[in-house]
């Protein structure tokens, strides 16, 4: 049976219909009795009732949309605590996490005073006789960690706040008398209860915690949450829209928005960027150390003094390479990559990451599960400077210290003494990267969460916000198309977020932005205009493109940008005329500019403007002997006018050239074959199908067959039929 929240859907989020989702719900009551949930129901249908009698009296009541709308979010929070039950008995980490907690009475005096309380504890440690200080100290943490844990179970297990909940977390977590890691331990745990079953207190939560934080650590994963929960969101809620708007008219924070935006797409690259230092980055270096990889393992390579003397370039070449690699991967990090997730994707199989809360602790020294490790290194300060210094994120932080705990009795004592200077450096970046800026806060807990939302032993009982996106429809994480954030002055910064998708390779992201605002005041802007008219030629919409082109040179017929792309689009969606128009007024701007003359001949030859044609390409042959795209265009001008003997002369030359591209052989092959010499032909047709991508199809004549009527006009023009086309490509078999 579909779930009382699918059944509800369109009910309450589309039609707003109260009387069809009230008898709906009382369908679901019958087949799952629950005598609470039947009464907060009854309360809501008492409370409908008195409205439909108001108006059959023939009363008009002018809070009549309001009551109506207060009534739909009733029904509303009690679909959602029917998920959360629903979840509870069918779901694994919910089911757990409801029986740890059932019979704990977590009153907010108790919760408070426990929190206090341990800040109070640890502070006393300091007056204890140093012999007994760290025994105390320990038994508190452990004590303390298991409350932490059960309240965080807790939080997830949560019915629908009311506003006092919602006042009293808001408070504690602000609160100064309370530990850090606590308070972002706390929050990590609203904002994961809100991704998966939506609820406005907590959320309003969330929006005020972000705009109350001084400690920018709690501030940033409040904006995480506020932003990748809103996804769950309904528009049910007058004041979420309110609320919305009053903290985006902080320019700041819209900037921040866009930073964030950016970061969540760098997120769901991690695997492409992983595959791309796998394959491109660390083949190269590796070519900088000794060891020689082999099916039996590695081994290291034997120094060669004859390498030294016959290649004298090789070490520096190699150096070089490494260089670069290593340049590379500190690119891909300070730009916002995640190059740590493939290496440490393997090292989250630690008991401690079994354990819910454990994915969302602060990294800190005190925590018990690093008690054993801390004993092993006694006084070395790795710990120290993981913390300080490390580029990680905080569940590879951990992954890092628990890894290091299992084999520190095997590394080599001048290592250990590195380890135990501070003098070990940790990542590419590690010296380069602001650990206390807003951009490295608010990328670790993304990179946090995106660890946990793959690699959770029980993932799959949890919403994954990282999870179907799609390059067509976006995903649950692309913030900017929500409908609560269109009208907002966010849409100042969608020029900025469609550049960044255009250069990260999602043009299909960006078109879905671009059409998202293309209704606001900035979707009728002419830079607006002339961006989707090149994501359009991105995506090779080329009519689409020339329509948004020309629709910016209407509104400013200077715009170079504009007049750059409409020349393009029109050179590819055939539109010839026009191209050439085009085009003459680029060489007429950039007289200099060799691709738009060439382009031009290009337009010329298909009007048949032959001669045109042929006299500005000798022209640039000239100037430019060596281009090969000169004695390209000029050989097939030449052949299209029939002076076939020139343009052969024109193909032995740019087939003489270093790596000609397939198409000269096909075009060499016409010439050949309008000259009648029919073995030449066959063989360059040959040497086209061999060098030619045609991976995607076994039938390689066919391949050429299917180029060739792509070209028919061209060679009906010259002479030759569609019977001649298919004996040419059989004698090519």
């Amino acid at each position: 049976m579909n779930s009382l929240k699918e059944l509800l859907n369109n009910e309450i989020g589309h039609d707003r219909n109260l009387g069809r989702a009230i008898r709906k719900f009382e369908v679901y009551l019958s087949n799952h009795p629950d005598a609470l949930l039947g009464r907060r129901l009854d309360e809501i249908k008492s409370d409908y009732a008195l409205m439909l009698d108001y108006m059959r009296k023939g009363y008009h009541d002018p809070q009549q949309e309001k009551i109506y709308g207060e009534l739909l979010n009733r029904i509303f929070v009690l679909v959602q605590d029917v998920e959360l039950h629903e979840k509870i008995n069918s779901v694994a980490t919910y089911r757990e996490a409801y029986h740890r907690v059932m019979h704990i009475h977590f009153s907010q005096d108790s919760i408070h005073k426990a929190l206090e309380g341990y800040v109070a504890e640890m502070a006393m440690t300091s007056l204890d006789p140093e012999n007994k200080r760290k025994d105390k100290m320990l038994e508190i943490q452990n004590k303390h960690y298991h409350q932490m844990s059960l309240l965080f179970d807790a939080i997830l297990v949560s019915e629908q706040w009311h506003e006092g909940d919602m006042e009293f977390y808001v408070q504690l977590i602000l609160s100064p008398t309370i530990d850090s890691v606590d308070a972002q331990l706390l929050l990590s745990a609203i904002i994961l209860a809100c991704i998966n079953i939506f609820d406005i207190r907590k959320w309003e939560a969330l929006a005020r915690i972000l705009k109350g934080a001084k400690d920018e650590r709690l501030r940033q994963r409040a904006l995480v949450g506020w932003i990748l929960s809103m996804n769950g969101s309904s528009d049910l809620f007058p004041h979420q829209q309110e609320l919305v708007d009053d903290l985006t008219k902080d320019e700041g924070l819209c900037r921040e928005l866009l930073e964030l935006q950016e970061q969540y797409f760098y997120c769901i690259s991690t695997d492409r960027d992983s595959q791309k230092i796998q394959d491109d980055i660390m083949p190269n270096l590796m070519k900088g150390n000794h060891l020689n990889i082999t099916r039996f393992g590695i081994t290291e390579k034997e120094d060669d003094p004859m390498d030294d003397i016959l290649h004298p370039k090789d070490e520096d070449e190699t150096a070089e390479d490494v260089e670069k690699s290593i340049q590379q991967i500190s690119d891909m990090e300070k730009q916002g990559s995640d190059i740590y997730f493939g290496g440490f994707s393997q090292m989250k199989r630690f008991p401690f990451f079994y354990m819910l809360s454990n994915w969302f602790v602060p990294f800190y020294l005190g925590h018990p599960a690093l008690e054993p490790i801390r004993e092993k290194l006694g006084e070395n300060k790795f710990l120290q400077v993981l913390f300080d210094d490390g580029p990680f994120c905080d569940s590879d932080k951990y992954s890092f210290a628990l890894a290091m705990g299992s084999v520190i009795d095997k590394i080599p004592d001048n290592v250990k003494e590195m380890l135990n200077s501070g003098e070990a450096v940790m990542g590419p970046m590690s010296t380069n990267l602001n650990r206390g800026s807003k951009t490295f806060i608010r990328r670790s807990y993304l990179q946090d969460l995106y660890r946990f939302f793959r690699l959770y032993p029980y993932k799959k009982d949890f919403n994954n916000p990282f999870e179907n996106f799609s390059l067509i429809n976006g995903g649950p994480g692309f913030f900017f198309i929500t409908p609560f954030l269109l009208h907002t002055p966010l849409k100042k910064y969608v020029l900025s977020l469609a550049r960044f998708l255009e250069k990260q390779g999602y043009p299909g992201v960006e078109r879905i932005l671009l059409n998202a605002y293309s209704n606001s005041s900035e979707g009728t802007t002419e830079p607006y205009i002339v961006l989707r008219g090149c994501n359009a030629l991105h995506l090779g919409d080329y009519p689409q493109a020339c329509e948004h082109f020309g629709k910016a040179l209407s509104m400013n017929p200077d715009d170079l940008s504009a007049l750059k792309g409409m020349a393009k689009a029109c050179l590819m969606a055939n539109r010839m005329d026009e191209a050439e128009k085009v085009y003459q007024k680029l060489v007429a701007v950039f007289p200099n500019k060799q691709i738009y003359q060439i382009n031009l001949c290009i337009a010329w030859i298909s009007n048949g403007k032959y001669e045109e044609a042929i006299n500005e390409l000798y022209k640039l042959d000239l100037e430019h002997p060596d281009d090969r795209n000169v004695h390209r265009v000029l050989a097939w001008a030449l052949l299209c006018q029939g002076k076939v003997e020139q343009a052969d002369r024109e193909y032995h030359k740019l087939l003489d050239m270093k790596s000609p591209d397939p198409d000269d052989y096909l075009n060499a092959g016409y010439c050949k074959w309008m000259q009648h010499q029919i073995d030449s032909a066959i063989d360059l047709f040959r040497t086209f199908i061999k060098v030619a991508d045609f991976s995607s199809s076994a039938d390689k004549i066919m391949e050429l067959e299917k180029q060739m009527k792509e070209d028919q006009k061209f060679l009906n023009d010259h002479g030759f039929t569609d019977t001649d086309i298919k004996l040419m490509c059989d004698l090519c078999a």
